[in-house]
């Protein structure tokens, strides 16, 4: 017979529960991200309006943060 052995640190909790705050974590990541992406393609936007040197930081913020969100989601699909 088949036996499921439970993970670590489950706290005697089901495995549904268990599997539901692990979708619901996934779920929250990717609301995080897609919020950070927004920003980011919103600081690369509004930068590129206007010449200045605040305006070209404001720019390298949202293309640095870009680099960091392709970096993160590379990272967890190799």
């Amino acid at each position: 017979m088949y036996l499921l052995k439970r993970p670590n640190g489950h706290n005697g909790m089901p495995f549904g529960y268990i599997r539901r705050k692990q979708v619901m974590n996934k779920w929250l990541i990717r609301l995080i991200a897609l919020i950070a992406f927004v920003i980011c393609i919103a600081l690369i936007v509004t930068g590129q309006r206007t010449v200045g040197v605040s305006h070209l930081m404001k720019m390298m913020a949202g293309l640095l943060g870009l680099l960091a969100l392709l970096f993160a989601y590379n990272k967890t699909h190799q």
